[in-house]
């Protein structure tokens, strides 16, 4: 499985921020909510890529229902 760490999301993924407005402290939530898998390494979160585009696309699709 491959996984990133929050920094990395944020590199990857620049619609978290510019589009969501998502911070650090919401990955570390979606985490703790079990929106998205992941694991912790030596104190750092390591999001899944694919549970994470998962959550990034059930969150297009909420929006275009608005």
């Amino acid at each position: 499985m491959n996984y990133l760490n929050v920094d990395e999301l944020f590199e990857n993924y620049p619609e978290i921020n510019n589009d969501f407005k998502w911070k650090d402290s919401d990955i570390t939530e979606f985490f703790e909510c079990k929106l998205v898998n992941g694991k912790m390494d030596k104190g750092v979160l390591l999001i899944s890529r694919k549970s994470f585009e998962d959550l990034i696309e059930f969150r297009r699709q909420v929006e275009k229902k608005d």
